[in-house]
């Protein structure tokens, strides 16, 4: 039995932030909680997100606006339930109740009045979009306990309200492995980067020098900080990802958006880091099983540095040629643990078939960014604080575009 009690919290907390809440699947979840988030969550709630991560809640907005002949509720609920139930994601009764609760959160009132088809409903799943924040306000007191509803580091939201033709526009379907690009993508992956830099210049230069400052500080603490920057580094680009993916869907980029990796998934981006630094200490351990630990003492004196260059270059070819790989798994897979919701392993491994599925198209952005990064380096390293971000951006374009099918 159904508690009525997280429906009523549901309400309160679409009346007290709106609807950009749920664009932020993992507040929402606390909020209508009403504290942290127990393990396992409440069947209520897992009803609640289920019921939106499928796009019921979508469908019955557009079917209560429509003007037109529609089915009773009652029959909409019903449809509507036997598919998310179709799908194995809850059972008739919970879906039906969860459906309910929405329904009574948002005031879904149908007006009186061309027939809308039940058919009309999103097929589920579809990754989701990423973090909205939650506006301050007063909320009742089960709520209120929820920890940080708007901590430091939250993106600004837009104030830009979606019409109802954008809101009727298909998600884009996210293809497993990636497509395979044309070697021209390349280029246009480079000028859509800079489309979007060009959006918010100066907001770009801010949040890549908050990254410097902040990777810096971090860095400067022995042994600690070294480790503290392998965990972190995915974290704050997939920060870096949400915001190129708010400025590519026009809305503003903030310095919050540098931290908006902490509330997607921060374990499982984190997990990226250490799998990354694990691998790296096995090719380094390697190099020394095959060249030997001499090699390193060589490469700091220039008398041994002359009687063993052959080694040592041998072991800087082979260093380079094991890290290809490594550098593949890891490219994308902060984008898609943070966007398109997939765990660390599944992540690496879907990066590295996107990447090795579009290496022509990679081969021009390389050389093409060789290029740029020469031309970047000549006034006093200025040209990076333009080349970083734009790359950043470039980097989500071509995440998108390989993994995304409009």
């Amino acid at each position: 039995m159904m508690n009525d009690v997280y429906s009523d919290r549901l309400a309160q907390v679409i009346k007290h932030n709106g609807t950009s809440v749920l664009a932020d699947i993992n507040s929402l979840s606390r909020l209508v909680v009403g504290g942290q988030m127990p393990d396992p969550a409440p069947a209520e709630v897992t009803a609640i997100i289920a019921v939106l991560r499928h796009h019921a809640v979508d469908f019955l907005q557009k079917w209560a606006r429509h003007p037109g002949d529609k089915p009773p509720y009652e029959t909409v609920r019903q449809h509507v339930a036997d598919k998310i139930a179709a799908a194995g994601a809850l059972s008739v009764a919970d879906a039906r109740w969860a459906l309910d609760a929405w329904t009574q959160a948002l005031s879904l009132k149908p007006a009186p009045g061309a027939a809308l088809a039940l058919e009309e409903m999103a097929p589920p799943p579809t990754p989701p979009a990423p973090p909205a924040p939650i506006a301050a306000a007063e909320l009742p007191p089960a709520a209120a306990r929820a920890p940080a509803m708007a901590p430091i580091g939250t993106p600004i939201a837009s104030a830009a309200v979606v019409d109802d033709a954008a809101a009727d526009r298909p998600e884009p379907r996210f293809v497993a492995g990636g497509r395979s690009r044309p070697m021209g993508e390349g280029w246009v992956w480079l000028t859509d980067g800079w489309r979007l830099f060009i959006a918010t210049p100066a907001m770009w230069i801010v949040t890549l020098l908050a990254f410097i400052i902040l990777t810096f500080v971090i860095g400067l603490v022995p042994i600690i900080g070294t480790l503290a920057g392998l965990l972190l580094g995915p974290v704050l680009f997939a920060g870096m990802m949400i915001g190129a993916q708010a400025v590519d869907r026009g809305q503003a980029l903030t310095l919050g958006h540098l931290f908006a990796g902490f509330q997607q998934r921060v374990g499982a981006l984190m997990l990226v880091g250490v799998l990354f630094a694990l691998i790296f200490v096995a090719i380094v351990a390697l190099i020394v099983v095959i060249f030997g630990s001499g090699l390193f003492v060589a490469g700091l004196n220039p008398d041994m540095l002359r009687q063993s260059l052959g080694p040592l270059v041998g072991a800087i070819l082979l260093g380079a040629l094991l890290l290809v790989p490594v550098s593949m798994a890891y490219y994308f897979a902060p984008p898609l643990v943070a966007l398109s919701d997939l765990g660390t392993i599944d992540a690496c491994k879907q990066s590295f078939i996107g990447v090795m599925r579009n290496a022509l198209p990679f081969l021009l952005f390389g050389m093409v960014f060789i290029v740029l990064a020469v031309l970047a380096s000549l006034p006093f390293m200025l040209g990076w604080l333009v080349l970083a971000p734009v790359a950043i951006c470039a980097t989500y374009v071509a995440f998108h575009d390989i993994f995304y099918e409009d």
